[in-house]
């Protein structure tokens, strides 16, 4: 194994996200906060050879600050905030830490259905709001022997997969690198206008690329199964928000949970939060204790390889 150089210089990108991620920072690296607010942070960026991120983003007229950056650490899936292209031409190193919340944020999509499957959103209003005691009714069905679509099928998608078919659902694949029909491990792989047909459910875990930005607009919305559900843990972007509403609100769909919109935070008075059968939540899917510990092990992890000139996990290599 490679020894240890000189502690490279690491800066945490400072806002709300990396402060709760990094309440604390370990005394074994030269790593602290910064910003581009004062001239303090900007002479601490000048010399950052590690910048780590979340939820913010890097674009070329942060990366002139950062001379000497050589690795970018995103704490994070995905990449859609980050300027692949400006980070390829500087030579910079991306990495991210996917798959460390792919479980849970399964977990989150499974929850979303379950509400929505059940019916569970309007007989809660009516007993917390009005104290009335009502069942869900026709809203009401169970989740054995549907078919559930997944739009997307990366570490979220397949542990999706995995939890679905333990409650006794077909799973229906769609995903944007096209790959060839045909049945694996139990799995449908369909065209999208077929996943769009044959779904009770469709959950998006796909990122937010040229491909799937407004991939689910309001011809695709009106191809879905009448009275199906739609999930999106995904990125907002991906989903016509005005035709989503149109749908639920006519009955077309039966209801929609997202746990990701645009814009994020919503508003108070946006429309998304007027329809009773549209369960949003503020994009915490892959918020736990046990993903932040696990990804805060591998971002360090990294700052470890990058200080021993080892290569770097979770390499992305930026499109250009």
């Amino acid at each position: 194994m490679s020894e240890r150089r000189r502690a490279p210089v690491v800066t945490i990108l400072r806002n709300a996200a990396t402060a709760q991620i990094f309440r604390e920072l370990p005394d074994n690296y030269d790593i602290a906060f910064a910003g581009a607010e004062n001239a303090p942070d900007r002479q601490r960026l000048r010399n950052t050879e590690v910048l780590i991120v979340a939820l913010t983003r890097v674009d070329a007229a942060l990366l002139d600050l950062m001379p000497k950056l050589r690795l970018v650490q995103n704490f994070g899936v995905g990449l859609d905030l980050l300027d692949l292209q400006a980070l390829r031409a500087r030579g910079i190193q991306v990495a991210n830490t996917r798959g460390y919340n792919a479980d849970v944020v399964a977990e989150h999509a499974m929850m979303l259905l379950l509400v929505l499957s059940r019916g569970f959103v309007k007989p809660y209003l009516d007993l917390k709001q009005r104290g009335e005691w009502r069942g869900s009714g026709p809203w009401s069905w169970e989740l054995k022997g549907k078919r559930l679509g997944i739009l997307g099928y990366g570490h979220v998608g397949r542990a999706l997969a995995r939890k679905a078919r333990c409650f006794d659902m077909t799973v229906e694949v769609w995903n944007r690198s096209g790959a060839a029909r045909s049945s694996r491990d139990g799995i449908a792989w369909l065209s999208l206008d077929e996943l769009l047909a044959s779904t009770d459910a469709l959950c998006i875990t796909a990122p937010l690329t040229a491909q799937t930005r407004a991939l689910i607009g309001r011809e695709a919305l009106a191809r879905m199964k009448p009275g199906a559900v739609l999930v999106n843990v995904g990125r907002g972007p991906i989903v016509d928000q005005e035709a989503l509403i149109e749908a639920v609100r006519t009955g077309r769909l039966r209801g929609a949970g997202l746990d990701v919109t645009d814009p994020e935070p919503l508003p108070p008075d946006h429309p998304l939060l007027s329809v009773d059968n549209i369960v949003v939540t503020p994009h915490c899917a892959g918020v736990s204790s046990d993903t932040r510990a696990r990804g805060r092990a591998m971002v360090y992890d990294n700052i470890e390889r990058f200080a021993r000139g080892e290569p770097v996990r979770n390499r992305v290599e930026p499109a250009g």
